[in-house]
């Protein structure tokens, strides 16, 4: 009922919003980009970023024929998908060898994490409604807040119009079929009104996820089909932006609503929770207010709310009590922020203040906990860019970024950031470098969870280090070289108490190192375009007096490389994309029967486009898996093998 109503509330706001200009500004709530401005100051400064960036466009995410955003987040460097198998399995991410609640997951600018387990499961995120992908691969809690340990990822809608007077009416549909029970349609729309300009956006994914693949079983190789392992998942997104007098007006809503049957480990003799359940609603407004005070000085006051419920059944997890498992979990946020940014001839420079407050009702706390937990965060922040000329060829550009985060159920956390950029004027190339002292809440379930959660959890506490050399060979083509260090205090990892039961405790130091190498661009212009990137990383436990000293953290692999190439002859697209990951060990001794082995998957794929009186068609065929390896990321859960996809899709408009 609570998700109907929001659902209802935000839906009239959307489609009123052409009235709503004729009343008072105060009425309209408000939410900061706070990542579109840091990329704002980049070209101001005429500087590539201050740290290592990926952005993925619209056309390169429809040129990859991805599904989720898995997909595009496993061809950035340093990034590692943990994938519990098919469409429908759990996927978080590993950048630069840390763990998924390390790395800030945004749609906007706006945090998806959850406060509950502190992570975002990429399978449930809707890939079509999104415009572009920004990966940022180093530590930055100075701009992003707890858990930008690793990095960002921002998820951007399509809704970025501030002048939404002349923008073009555009439309897409697309449809395709796959193997294992795989459907994915979507549509879409933009079209401006009475001054408005509006967004509608849709996506539906479906799987029977119904693979078969081998599996030992007491010394005999049999073919298993996987069960319950199907998957929906439907979302939307709408957006509305406007001119008020001197103020740009945005309003955007999404909404999310996925169910999943949750196949545990497939086990000697069995597979486990063959009847788990997992439904997810979440629904999110986000609104902001910007003016230009003067031609030099911008104001944004902004807000956000956002809403889940997460419901997870297990009739068969008797250990729960005669009736299985059913786990509740409903989550609230709100936030509110006033930002102001300013340009000199000398500098760009910015504060800003948030307020985010967050609370969980759910049915598996702690005894002495309840069923109700809160946390609210206040927030002060402050950068400052600077680009000086050394002398008449080299030039020195400075970024200042420092954040004082008040929390109220932990300790206070102070994250400063100092980046820099050196280029000279006749070569191609800017070495670059940042540090930073960065900071992750636990989440609820680590600090509350039913015999798991510690409640008087520390922070993690990181230092980010990075250096890179960036080479732009040409317009079309660069190469980037980047090395890391990023040493984590009072890493959260979980303590066995019993044979049974495990405890989070606050004991571990974590240090990962490696390096990145990247290189991407047009061999031959306009006909062959070709991608890859490799890392070198190693991640081990520090920890003093340790059983695990010096040993690498499981699932955490030494080497990813990713790469892709595509061919174009006028309307006919054919390429390859393939990841290859080397072993990863299971448990914390790095005892040799814990051992993954590498994989490498490829994925090949043919397009032709049509042109009919200013309507664009494409018809594209996709093999998966090509080889039909057959392998797993995480042990006991095996990938599907080969597979097919047929898709069409046609737009009208830009």
């Amino acid at each position: 009922m609570r998700f109907a109503f929001l659902l209802l509330v935000n839906i009239i706001t959307v489609a009123f919003s052409g009235v709503a200009q004729t009343v008072k500004s105060d009425t309209n709530a408000r939410q900061t980009r706070t990542v579109e401005i840091t990329a704002e100051r980049s070209q101001i400064l005429n500087s590539s970023s201050f740290i290592p960036k990926s952005l993925v466009s619209r056309q390169e995410i429809i040129r990859l024929g991805a599904w989720q955003v898995s997909d595009i987040a496993a061809t950035i460097p340093g990034t590692f998908i943990k994938n519990y198998g098919g469409i429908g399995g759990l996927k978080t991410i590993s950048l630069r060898g840390t763990t998924s609640q390390q790395t800030v997951i945004m749609l906007d600018g706006v945090a998806l994490t959850s406060p509950a387990n502190g992570t975002v499961d990429l399978s449930g995120l809707p890939l079509t409604l999104f415009d572009e992908i920004e990966i940022s691969r180093s530590g930055n809690s100075a701009l992003s807040g707890s858990g930008a340990v690793a990095g960002v990822i921002n998820l951007r809608t399509s809704a970025q119009h501030l002048d939404s007077s002349n923008q073009p009416t555009t439309a897409t549909i697309g449809l395709t079929f796959g193997s294992f029970g795989e459907l994915l349609t979507s549509a879409s729309t933009g079209f401006s009104s009475l001054g408005v300009h509006l967004n509608i956006g849709g996506e539906y994914v479906q799987s029977k996820g119904d693979y078969k693949f081998q599996s030992l079983q007491f010394g005999n190789e049999l073919t298993i089909k996987r069960t319950n392992s199907d998957f929906q998942n439907i979302g939307v997104f709408t957006s509305a932006d406007y001119k008020f007098g001197q103020w740009s007006v945005k309003h955007k809503l999404f909404l999310r609503d996925t169910k999943r049957g949750s196949p545990g480990a497939v086990l000697q003799g069995s597979i486990e929770q063959t009847s788990a359940r997992l439904n997810e609603q979440e629904i999110l407004t986000i609104h902001s207010l910007t003016t230009n005070i003067s031609q030099n000085l911008e104001l944004t006051f902004a807000t956000s709310a956002r809403y889940s419920e997460l419901d997870y059944k297990d009739k068969d997890a008797l250990f729960r009590g005669p009736n299985g498992t059913n786990d509740l979990y409903l989550t609230r946020e709100l936030m509110f922020s006033a930002k102001i940014d300013w340009l000199t001839t000398f500098l760009y420079s910015g504060i800003s203040s948030q307020i985010i407050y967050s609370d969980l009702r759910g049915n598996t706390f702690q005894p002495d906990v309840g069923s109700f937990v809160e946390r609210s965060t206040i927030s002060l922040s402050g950068y400052a860019d600077k680009e000086f000329s050394l002398d008449s060829n080299f030039t020195f550009a400075v970024q200042l970024q420092s954040r004082l985060d008040i929390n109220s159920k932990n300790n206070s956390a102070f994250t400063p950031l100092f980046a820099c950029i050196l280029r000279h004027k006749n070569l191609p190339l800017r070495l670059r470098t940042s540090w930073s002292y960065n900071f992750r809440l636990p989440s609820f379930n680590e600090m509350y969870y039913l015999n798991f959660g510690t409640a008087s959890l520390k922070p993690e506490r990181a230092q980010s280090l990075n250096l890179g050399l960036v080479w732009d060979i040409n317009s079309h083509c660069q190469v980037e070289a980047e090395s890391f260090i990023i040493n984590t205090n009072n890493q959260i990892i979980a303590v066995p108490k019993s044979p049974i039961t495990w405890s989070a405790q606050n004991i571990g130091n974590v240090v990962s190192r490696g390096f990145e190498l990247s290189g991407g661009g047009d061999i031959i212009k306009q006909y062959i375009t070709a991608k890859i990137a490799y890392s070198r990383q190693l991640t081990t436990d520090e920890t003093v007096n340790s059983l695990t000293l010096g040993k690498q953290i499981p699932y955490i692999p030494e080497e990813i490389i990713s790469g892709n190439i595509m061919a174009t002859i006028e309307q006919s697209m054919v390429g390859f994309t393939a990841n290859y990951s080397s072993f990863r060990y299971t448990l914390a001794d790095n005892a040799i029967e814990s051992i993954i082995p590498n994989y490498i998957q490829v994925n090949l794929f043919a397009e032709q486009k049509f042109d009919f009186n200013g309507i664009n068609l494409s018809l594209r065929l996709d093999c998966t898996n090509l080889f039909n390896k057959q392998y797993e990321v995480i042990l006991n859960y095996p990938m599907p093998g080969r597979g097919f996809r047929l898709g069409m899709c046609g737009s009208l408009g830009k």
